[in-house]
């Protein structure tokens, strides 16, 4: 189990692989000390060269075994480069929610946390529950959590998703299961709280 302070910082992200350009959260850029920029939407190599040169192979393997479909997500600790010039440690956490039918990546959405504020015990990181809200959901699971963020009816999402309203009351009873949640406004409440459901329907 991971344990964090009230304190804990981390930035969202969503990676789009046909421009090869990712969608940092103003936090991600706000917790390295940069100013936002104006444009959220940046090359992969923006990241990519905050790396620590020591870090920047097992990032890129581990990155490359998600992606190749190798594991269910993408984890791994490593140091960014922060304004001051300091590296700061950083856990990077991240999934592939949608694949063509080759089952190339198309789009990856994912989270880095501020380690330098985050208090751990000594387990495995896949109890963390930040990941296991985000990581653990299926493909369609997400979707449905989209939609209910929105505040569709299980008719409606249904009909966006071309399944029976039986079908995502199941979904739902799952996603409900995997954030520890008995309600709807629960749910609603921890998906905007974490900001962990980004994906874009429309």
């Amino acid at each position: 189990m991971i344990y964090v302070n009230e304190n804990i910082e981390f930035g969202s992200w969503s990676w789009n692989f046909n421009d090869e350009k990712v969608t940092f959260s103003p936090k991600w850029f706000e917790t390295l000390g940069y100013e936002v920029p104006k444009n959220l939407n940046q090359h992969i190599d923006v990241w990519k060269k905050l790396i620590h040169p020591n870090d920047l192979n097992k990032v890129m393997k581990t990155l490359r075994s998600h992606l190749d479909g190798r594991t269910l997500f993408y984890q791994c600790i490593n140091r960014l480069l922060m304004k001051s010039g300091e590296y700061r440690e950083n856990l990077d956490i991240g999934v592939v929610i949608i694949r063509n039918n080759s089952g190339d990546p198309l789009k990856m959405i994912g989270v880095d946390i501020d380690l330098s504020k985050t208090k751990f015990c000594q387990k495995d990181l896949e109890d963390n529950s930040l990941k296991y809200s985000l990581m653990k959901l299926t493909n369609k699971e997400i979707e449905v959590c989209e939609y209910i963020k929105k505040g569709y009816s299980r008719n409606e999402i249904g009909e966006c998703l071309y399944i029976s309203p039986n079908t995502v009351k199941t979904h739902e009873k799952k996603i409900f299961e995997k954030f520890e949640v008995t309600s709807r406004n629960k749910l609603i409440a921890s998906l905007f709280k974490n900001d962990l459901v980004e994906i874009r329907l429309d």
